[in-house]
């Protein structure tokens, strides 16, 4: 794919798939191409673009009311769809400095100028103190993280970028995967696995623990005798 370093750009809260989406698009943004759409089971929709200045222009321009149904609301993020696997973070660093200014820096003190994009927070899209790097080759990451970076006579540490992937659970029937949106299970109860919502479950207000009864675990054979929304699941969630 000779666009595996282009931005995607990615809008969220998205409550309608359109069967022709490009078209769409094409009617909010006209003289813009899009390489490839494809919708993901978190209810999000990725746009590929072949360059980062469309992905801005489209992040710009973009409005609450595009692709959006009645009560709801869409926003965009800029999204790296890099697939190198040598990506560091800056912490604590200024906003104001930009990324352009970062992986010169790099350069200057460290002989590499690697890809700089600053996490961004929020509707508005604020920059946060947080910067991730991603570089060619596994040499260059390691010298990044025993040298540090230098701005201005500002040193900043750099730790190795973490990926982590987070669990989308559905509110309808309190299983794992999907969104409440696109849920084909019906309503199911996360404390007792009763076809009904959570408000009209007793379990809750009983003193009987065994009135609690998992709709996720008690498929796969797990200890069952808790709620599907109980803090302690989040360690069975590796498991199924």
């Amino acid at each position: 794919n000779n666009h595996s370093n282009d931005p995607v750009f990615w809008h969220k809260k998205v409550q309608t798939i359109h069967h022709n989406t490009t078209s769409f698009f094409n009617s909010y943004f006209p003289r813009l191409k899009v390489v490839q759409v494809k919708p993901t089971k978190q209810g999000t929709l990725l746009l590929e673009f072949p360059s980062e200045d469309d992905a801005d222009r489209v992040i710009c321009n973009w409005k609450p009311s595009f692709f959006a149904t009645e009560g709801h609301s869409t926003k965009a993020v800029l999204l790296v769809n890099s697939r190198s696997p040598y990506k560091a973070v800056v912490e604590r660093i200024d906003p104001t400095i930009s990324e352009d200014r970062i992986a010169e820096a790099c350069l200057t003190h460290m002989g590499f100028k690697p890809q700089a994009y600053r996490f961004k927070t929020g509707p508005e899209q604020r920059p946060r103190p947080s910067v991730r790097l991603i570089f060619e080759t596994e040499e260059q990451m390691t010298t990044a993280l025993s040298e540090g970076l230098v701005i201005d006579n500002l040193a900043f540490n750099i730790r190795e970028y973490v990926e982590l992937r987070r669990v989308t659970q559905c509110h309808r029937c309190y299983g794992f995967g999907h969104p409440a949106l696109w849920c084909r299970r019906g309503v199911r109860c996360p404390h007792c696995s009763s076809d009904y919502s959570p408000e009209d479950c007793p379990a809750p207000t009983s003193n009987d623990l065994s009135a609690f009864r998992c709709p996720n675990c008690s498929t796969v054979n797990q200890p069952r005798h808790h709620s599907a929304l109980s803090p302690p699941y989040s360690a069975l969630i590796p498991l199924l």
